[in-house]
């Protein structure tokens, strides 16, 4: 995506070029109006389209490194907290970006309260089985250990 971006902003750069030299010869006589006319047009359009293009390719690449940084800090965070045996507000700030409490529903006698954690980088998902949590900590020791052999 990077490379396109860069060889679209030196068209829009050479379609200023080209712009500036057919309205020399249409100055100079060497080129018609009507052509003149027809081809800053169709440069016109092309630098448009080419700068719009530009735009949203920048605003991708920012929003994938974005939520390359996000996952990083995610996962150097649940790097450092794997043998963690309790929860500690250092833990809290670093993995939970936000808790959402709701009003009260009452359902069959009793008050339920939903809360919903929202994530660092993950946003927020359905709380895995104690299995799910168990294999992953285990996939994860796994790949440490690989790591540093």
């Amino acid at each position: 995506m990077r490379v396109k971006t860069e060889s679209a902003k030196q068209r829009i750069s050479d379609l200023d070029k080209l712009f500036s030299r057919i309205y020399e010869d249409n100055i100079l006589g060497k080129l018609s109006d009507e052509r003149y006319s027809r081809m800053a047009n169709e440069y016109e359009a092309e630098q448009k389209r080419l700068i719009s293009e530009v735009e949203e390719n920048e605003k991708s690449l920012i929003e994938l490194q974005k939520q390359t940084v996000d996952m990083k800090m995610l996962y150097q965070g649940l790097m450092e907290f794997t043998e963690m045996k309790q929860l500690t507000p250092t833990v809290v700030n670093k993995l939970i970006e936000r808790i959402e409490i709701h009003n009260n529903e009452k359902k069959h006698s009793h008050n339920n309260v939903k809360v919903d954690i929202y994530f660092t980088a993950v946003g927020l998902f359905d709380i895995p089985t104690e299995q799910q949590l168990i294999d992953t900590m285990e996939r994860v020791k796994q790949k440490n250990a690989e790591k540093s052999a």
